[in-house]
């Protein structure tokens, strides 16, 4: 540039764009790391409160209706006394790949503590709720770890679902679906119980 004499003159402009972007990467790691369960890599059960929070929102302006499922790996103590915790982190991280393999992308799959893991379903009825929950059943069903030796570890798991009523708080809905859960494992297991 120059000034009306015909000096030149110069003009420096300096952005923190790459202070920015360096921030803004941080902050979205912090928040994943926040909201993700270390272990299976999936939401934990912050992630999980939040999502269902906003889907509950959802259905009470919108009337837009969803399920809750709760799986609980079987027999998961054995698992840890006879192979050890490094297979049982194994078989924790194996179901919660396979149950975020079996959703739409719409869905949400959280680790909620423990061998128990819950999926909110979207846009659902309670047939269609269960036909998730048996899929994933199904999907853990045939799905193995290949232990030393050559030898195969299988895993089942048992679930339980509901889907939201127009009193519901989340505790309640999980509540519902837990009910659900208990009544499949005490009728043998490896297998989904949804209601109401």
């Amino acid at each position: 540039m120059q000034n009306d004499d015909g000096i030149p003159r110069v003009i420096e402009v300096f952005d923190e764009i790459s202070e920015k972007s360096e921030l803004i990467k941080e902050l979205e790691e912090l928040r994943q790391e926040i909201l993700s369960d270390p272990l299976t890599r999936i939401g934990n059960r912050r992630f999980f409160e939040l999502n269902a929070e906003a889907r509950l929102a959802s259905y009470h302006t919108q009337q837009i209706p969803f399920g809750l499922l709760m799986f609980d790996i079987d027999h998961f103590k054995k698992v840890n006394d006879t192979y050890g915790h490094l297979v049982g982190d194994i078989a924790l991280k194996m179901v919660a790949g396979t149950i975020s393999g079996a959703l739409r992308p719409l869905d949400t799959a959280a680790r909620f503590g423990g061998e128990e893991f819950v999926v909110l379903v979207p846009n659902c009825n309670e047939e269609y709720l269960f036909v998730v929950g048996e899929r994933i059943r199904i999907l853990v069903e045939t799905s193995w770890i290949d232990l030393e030796g050559g030898s195969r570890l299988k895993i089942t798991i048992s679930g339980g679902g509901a889907m939201v009523q127009p009193n519901d708080q989340v505790s309640t809905l999980v509540e519902r679906a837990d009910q659900r859960l208990y009544q499949s494992k005490e009728s043998g297991r490896n297998r989904v119980i949804v209601g109401a």
